[in-house]
This record gives structure tokens, C-alpha cells and sequence, in this order.
């Protein structure tokens, strides 16, 4: 697949990225912004090579490495959809009716 396809959040992947962003820079500051500069470089990463991460029944899904959060996404020849940014304490599979 040549070059980086188009990113797309859903609404709902969105407000989890921000709902923790500001959570983590509660906890401490900066750590939010941290935490969105390793989320949007893990998705500009998907966006290069989004077929390299495993697929379950429903999405592809990367895991980060620094924080407790997983992003399920899929993707055909034009974009990446993001459908949930999950912390690995919700519950599984709570996003897989996103489309």
C-alpha cells in the first residue's frame, strides 16, 4: 500500500483521547500532552502500515507501549477510521458496534 492513507476519528474515539488527555494532565502535568503526542505518532504509524497490527473479529487493534491503551481501527484503500481508544481496565469489546 504506497504512501499514508487519510485518519479518521470517530466522534466517540475522539472524546476518549481528550477525556484521557486531560485526565493524565490531572494526574500530572504534561503527561496528557505526552500521552497525545504517542497516541497521534502510533496513528500516523498506522496510517503508514495500517495492515501490520493484528485483526480480531471486528478491527486491527495497536496496543501502545507507555500508557494502558489500546486503538482499534479499520481501514480500506482510502483511510484509516479510528473506532475507539480504549484503556486496557474498560471493559472488552465495548466499542465493537462503532462503525
Amino acid at each position: 500500500m504506497p504512501g499514508k492513507l487519510k485518519v479518521r476519528l470517530l466522534k466517540a474515539a475522539d472524546g476518549e483521547l481528550d477525556g484521557a488527555a486531560d485526565r493524565y494532565n490531572e494526574e500530572r502535568a504534561g503527561l496528557g500532552d505526552d500521552f497525545l503526542r504517542v497516541v497521534r505518532a502510533t496513528i500516523d504509524d498506522i496510517a503508514t502500515s495500517p495492515s501490520r497490527w493484528p485483526r480480531s473479529e471486528v478491527a486491527h487493534k495497536r496496543v501502545l507501549r507507555r500508557f494502558p491503551f489500546t486503538i482499534h481501527y479499520r481501514f480500506d484503500a482510502n483511510e484509516v477510521v479510528v473506532l475507539a481508544i480504549a484503556h486496557h481496565r474498560r471493559r472488552p469489546g465495548y466499542w465493537s458496534r462503532r462503525r
